[in-house]
């Protein structure tokens, strides 16, 4: 008894700081509230102010780009119109020209963005008025028509003596007299003069409809406003105690408030006219009152909810918590401190707890699987790299598949801080994106640059890489620090020809276009060529290595990897790369040169994708292949000094090895034996190499036949000649002289 009494009053407990919780909420949020009303009743004040300031700056905007658009228009009339032109020109009344120009006041009034009621030219030297309708004598015009006891034909006369381009008048009714017509009234129009500085013998005079004007410019939330002129007359007014009653303004402020009534004045740039908006104090006070009894409003019924939400849910959470805690403390393996402890926090800390076992066995057991699937796999190609005839059975050994493989290729500059981890990412995003294209894949990363994928399934090809253009596209966007290949393998149905599938992807993989671009490669997209460019090159580097002139070689070879860009792959690139470096390194050895310096370059051709890497690669290898070769070749020894200097001199003339030992007192054999130690070169080949050094410069003269050019250098047999400069220089004379000659050249040979 004692027991179930003890729970009940825990019970109760528990729903009672429950609710005060809920309670204290909901007082912090009144009393939130209450400061806020307080604190910003004195800004919803002000807003309103400003709001209303902001519709008199609106309206002042409007009737300012209206006055301007206006003057515009009848400035344009004036300078462009023949029949104004023509009207206001003429010394006599020309009716024609009266007519036109009356259609056209006519068509300016129809324009509704105008608000014209009517439009007046009038003629001082005729004297003559044109309205819309017709055309009269000005006191005809201004004294049955337009009649208003103000505004007279002497009123007219009067101001346009007066100095000044346009000008803006007072509101007013005009009639027309009764003995013309029936009495008819205008409504009220403001007249608006425009004169011309340069002919004072006319003036154009609108009246605009006042009504519609204010009604579709004044933006403000009543009709009460007053238009002032530059000395602060009025021109219009919305009562009838005209601006008597208007305050004084404070130059520093916009409005005034003056008895119960606030007054907002704005000044136009243009015009000079004041606009007044007047708004009464009640319209301001009523507006913060409705707002306040809203707020208050909301105020009570949010409380009324909060409370009646936290007895609800004090009630309703009570008993699960409750429930949950005892769980907690018989069950094991749970985080149960002894003594009193609030609940909350052990079910905060209990749930943690579990979340972290959860997610830690979850995280362990795909591991497991991971490397279960990894090892199953590797384990497979490895014995099909292995050549072995069986295989391991598998859920997929009798679906068709293709392989996948996606080769990283980091730039030097990044090579080695992104290559551990950014491999991870991308595996695990590759493995993500294929599983998102539903297709069925297992994805391995089999070296530290290469991931393969092997997609079950026996979709099209189009479905595959279209799923792969996606891939594409989003690794393509890390085009700043790799790019990659993803070489896609024809489909193969049986298990055992996986070794095949993997042959075809690195194959794909090393005949992709040498270039720097993501790009995805299909089996039968890379057709094979044959690779023939080092065979036109072989002999160049050799002869002008030989001499140490480096500079000459890296342009040939420039110029050679350009014209190969368009049509190798990267293999035929890196094939190309390894046989040119192959000729250097055995011309240094043969010259016994030292290549530690240059002993680690190799190492970098498999990281060379582009045709500018390759050529910085080659100028890096032939500028320390001919700098080593120069100071060979400056190391002064006696004897190839004194064989330079007698070829220099006897070239054209017989030269043997014997001859030349004999001048310097030595035997032949030992005399071949030290030049080729010396200069890497043989005594024969040496002879031959300089006399067609010197042919090659005197074919550059186009006079000389190829035959005299032999004997010059030193041959007696043309044939013997020629097979010496096709060894030596990769063409025939007649070829040389033809590619190294202008087009107009001729050989006489």
């Amino acid at each position: 008894m004692k027991h179930l009494l003890k729970r009940k009053i825990s019970n109760q407990k528990l729903m009672l700081r429950l609710f005060m919780n809920f309670m204290i909420i909901i007082v912090l949020f009144v009393s939130f509230s209450m400061i806020s009303l307080f604190m910003f009743k004195d800004s919803m004040q002000e807003e309103i102010l400003k709001y209303n300031d902001a519709n008199l700056h609106v309206t002042t905007r409007s009737f300012e780009q209206y006055f301007q658009t206006l003057t515009s228009v009848l400035v344009d009339l004036q300078l462009n119109n023949g029949a104004f032109k023509d009207f206001t020109q003429s010394s006599r009344l020309d009716y024609i020209s009266a007519a036109k120009l009356i259609d056209v006041l006519y068509n300016t009034t129809t324009n509704p963005q105008l608000y014209l009621n009517d439009l007046f030219v009038y003629n001082a030297k005729l004297p003559f008025v044109l309205d819309k309708v017709r055309g009269s004598e000005p006191a005809a015009m201004f004294g049955e028509h337009h009649v208003n006891s103000r505004y007279t034909n002497q009123f007219w006369t009067g101001e346009m003596a007066k100095p000044f381009v346009g000008k803006l008048y007072a509101m007013a009714g005009f009639t027309q007299r009764p003995s013309i017509a029936p009495m008819t009234e205008s409504g009220d129009v403001f007249p608006f003069m425009v004169k011309n500085k340069l002919n004072p013998n006319y003036f154009i005079l609108a009246f605009i409809d006042g009504h519609k004007l204010i009604g579709n410019l004044h933006q403000s939330i009543n009709n009460n406003l007053y238009i002032l002129d530059e000395r602060g007359q009025p021109l219009f007014a919305y009562d009838s105690k005209g601006t008597s009653s208007l305050p004084e303004l404070d130059p520093d402020n916009d409005w005034v408030k003056s008895g119960d009534h606030y007054y907002f004045y704005k000044k136009g740039a243009a015009t000079g006219l004041t606009y007044v908006n007047v708004v009464p104090d009640s319209n301001v006070s009523r507006s913060i009152e409705r707002l306040n009894v809203l707020l208050v409003a909301l105020l009570v019924i949010a409380s009324a909810i909060g409370i009646l939400a936290s007895v609800y849910f004090s009630v309703r959470y009570s008993n699960p918590v409750r429930k949950i805690v005892e769980s907690i403390r018989q069950t094991k393996n749970m985080l149960s401190p002894e003594g009193r402890v609030n609940e909350f926090e052990l079910i905060q800390q209990n749930i943690g707890h579990m979340i972290q076992v959860n997610r830690d066995v979850l995280q362990d057991l795909e591991e497991k699987n991971s490397l279960l699937r990894y090892y199953s796999f590797m384990n497979k190609l490895k014995r099909i790299r292995d050549n072995m005839s069986h295989a391991s059975d598998s859920d997929h050994s009798d679906r068709p598949y293709r392989f996948v493989l996606v080769d990283l290729n980091f730039r030097q500059e990044y090579r080695e801080e992104l290559q551990k981890d950014a491999s991870y990412y991308i595996r695990e995003y590759i493995h993500q994106a294929i599983r998102h294209t539903k297709l069925e894949t297992l994805t391995f990363q089999i070296e530290g640059d290469q991931i393969l994928s092997v997609v079950y399934g026996d979709e099209s090809d189009e479905q595959v890489f279209e799923a792969l253009k996606i891939i594409s596209s989003v690794l393509a966007e890390d085009r700043t620090y790799c790019f990659f290949t993803l070489a896609v393998s024809s489909l193969y149905t049986r298990s055992d020809m996986m070794k095949e599938a993997y042959d075809e992807v690195q194959r794909l993989t090393d005949h992709r276009p040498f270039d720097d671009e993501t790009r995805i490669i299909g089996p039968g997209e890379q057709p094979e060529i044959p690779f023939l460019p080092y065979g036109s090159i072989e002999q160049e580097i050799h002869v002008n290595l030989q001499e140490g002139n480096d500079a000459h070689v890296i342009e040939s070879l420039r110029k050679l990897t350009v014209q190969m860009a368009q049509r190798y792959s990267k293999a035929n690139f890196h094939q190309f790369a390894r046989e040119v470096t192959g000729k250097v390194f055995r011309k240094l050895h043969a010259l016994q040169l030292d290549t530690v310096c240059v002993c680690g370059l190799p190492e970098v051709i498999r990281h060379i994708h582009t045709v500018e890497e390759l050529n910085e690669y080659f100028e890096t290898l032939l500028s320390e292949a001919g700098r080593l070769i120069r100071l060979k070749k400056e190391e002064h020894d006696p004897i190839v000094h004194f064989v330079a200097a007698y070829m220099e001199e006897h070239y054209k003339e017989e030269i043997s090895l014997d001859l030349m030992a004999g001048k310097i007192n030595i035997t032949g054999g030992y005399l071949s034996t030290y030049f080729k130690e010396k200069t890497g070169i043989n005594f024969v080949d040496y002879v031959n190499e300089f006399r067609i050094k010197k042919a090659m410069d005197m074919l550059l003269d186009s006079e000389t036949r190829i035959h005299d050019i032999a004997l010059l250098a030193g041959y007696q047999s043309l044939s013997s000649f020629n097979r010496a400069f096709k060894k030596f220089s990769g063409v025939t004379p007649s070829e040389y002289r033809r590619n190294n000659l202008q087009p107009n050249a001729s050989d006489s040979a």
